[in-house]
C-alpha cells in the first residue's frame, strides 16, 4: 500500500478549544497515544515507509516524548512535520527550547487564523520563520477559512511573511458542526459528483484511540463507526470503506448504494459532507 503522507493525531489535549476543531481538542482532554499504539505505528511506518509524517493534535508540543519515541525508531529518510498553534512562540529563546527538543524536524506548520484569535500575534510567524531558517526547517502557515471572502487571506499572509501558506476550508465535523463554523457555500457545485475522496492520493490518518482511516473529517469524527478504522495498515489496505472512496467517484458511490438525494443543498459541495451523507443513507 502506497502512503504519501501519514497524519498522526498524537493526543487531544490543547492549549485552547477552537470552535472549528474536528476532534474537539481542549485543555482538559487526556487522550494520547498509548504505548501499544506507538509500537504499532513504528512497526507500520518501518514496513510501509510513508514519504512524510505530520504530527497533529490537540497540540503536538504537549506530547514531545511520544513524538520523539516514534521518530527515534523509524527511518531517517522519512520527512517529519509538526502542526502547531505556536503557543510557545513568544521569543526566540522559547522557540529554540521547544523546537530543539524534537530529535528531528523537517517542516513546521503554524495554524494561524481567526479560530486561534486568543493566541494570534503578528510577531509569531516572523519569529518562527526566523528560527526555522537558521535550522534549515521549512516553515509554512496553515489557515482555516469559513467563507469565500477569506480566500484572499492566504495571499495576504504569503506577501506579509514571505512563506508558503496552505488554506483549508473548515469541514462540518466535530466542534465545527456544533458551532456552525464550517465553510459556507453559496450554491451547490456539481463538480463534486465527479470527485473521489481528497485523501485517495496516498494520505491516511491515525486517530488517537481509534486507529487508521482514510478519512480525516466528517465520517471519521461524526459517524465514527468501527468499520471506518483499522488497527494496522495491513488491515486498512483491505478496508471496504477505503477501497470504495479511493476507487469510486461520489456519483458512482451513490449509484452503487442506491442513494437518493432529492435536494443538493450548497453544503454538499464539500466532498466530506457529501461522503458523510452517502454513508448515513447507506446505514438507514
Amino acid at each position: 500500500m502506497y502512503i504519501k503522507t501519514l497524519n498522526i493525531e498524537v493526543g487531544n489535549k490543547c492549549t485552547m478549544a477552537c470552535s472549528h476543531c474536528a476532534n474537539e481538542s481542549n485543555p482538559k482532554r487526556t487522550e494520547k497515544l498509548t504505548s501499544s499504539e506507538q509500537l504499532q505505528l513504528i512497526e507500520d511506518i518501518n514496513c510501509y515507509k510513508p514519504n512524510k509524517i505530520i504530527f497533529t493534535g490537540g497540540e503536538p508540543f504537549l506530547y514531545i516524548d511520544i513524538i520523539n519515541n516514534i521518530i527515534n525508531n523509524i527511518s531517517k529518510e522519512i520527512r517529519i512535520s509538526i502542526t502547531t498553534n505556536g503557543f510557545f512562540a513568544t521569543n526566540i529563546g522559547s522557540i529554540e527550547n521547544e523546537l530543539s527538543s524534537i530529535v528531528r524536524l523537517n517542516q513546521l506548520q503554524l495554524s494561524f487564523d481567526s479560530y486561534h484569535s486568543c493566541q494570534l500575534n503578528e510577531k509569531k510567524p516572523e519569529l518562527l520563520k526566523q528560527y526555522c531558517q537558521t535550522q534549515n526547517i521549512e516553515f509554512c502557515i496553515v489557515t482555516a477559512i469559513s467563507k469565500p471572502s477569506q480566500l484572499c487571506l492566504s495571499n495576504d499572509l504569503q506577501r506579509k511573511y514571505e512563506c508558503k501558506v496552505i488554506f483549508q476550508c473548515v469541514e462540518a465535523s466535530g466542534r465545527a458542526r456544533k458551532t456552525h463554523s464550517q465553510f459556507q457555500y453559496s450554491v451547490f457545485d456539481r463538480s463534486v459528483l465527479a470527485k473521489k475522496c481528497p485523501n485517495s492520493n496516498g494520505d491516511i490518518n491515525y486517530v488517537c484511540g481509534k486507529g487508521y482511516s482514510i478519512c480525516c473529517s466528517n465520517v471519521c469524527y461524526n459517524i465514527a463507526k468501527r468499520e471506518y478504522f483499522s488497527n494496522s495498515i495491513s488491515k486498512l489496505s483491505n478496508n471496504i470503506f477505503l477501497k470504495e472512496v479511493s476507487n469510486l467517484t461520489m456519483l458512482e458511490r451513490m449509484k452503487n448504494n442506491s442513494t437518493n438525494i432529492e435536494n443538493y443543498e450548497p453544503y454538499l459541495s464539500s466532498p466530506c459532507s457529501l461522503c458523510e451523507l452517502i454513508e448515513v443513507k447507506k446505514h438507514d
